[in-house]
């Protein structure tokens, strides 16, 4: 029987949670998520928005992620916000 790491439980959780994003290149930054929303950041390595005032971004080496606002970019389909350590980031409606 092989041991359960870390990484094979995260996997699981990741696997099983609803609207959670699917990363798509951790160094190249972008994500879809399950509610119709691509998030991107440099380094980022999941992030969610689902319409509302702010979406969820994890970033390298951040354990948890966090809430940050957004606001509305007029004329597209696309928010944008900034995280705690002042990385940019966007979210565009697919």
């Amino acid at each position: 029987m092989k041991p359960i790491t870390t990484a094979t439980l995260l996997a699981a959780a990741l696997a099983s949670a609803a609207c959670v994003t699917q990363p798509l290149a951790q160094k190249g930054g972008g994500a879809v998520d399950t509610t119709g929303w691509s998030c991107s950041a440099r380094g980022m390595v999941m992030g969610r928005y689902g319409g509302g005032d702010d979406a969820y971004i994890q970033l390298i080496g951040d354990k948890q992620g966090g809430n940050y606002p957004v606001k509305p970019i007029q004329g597209s389909a696309t928010v944008s916000g900034i995280t705690g350590n002042g990385t940019p980031f966007t979210c565009t409606q697919r």
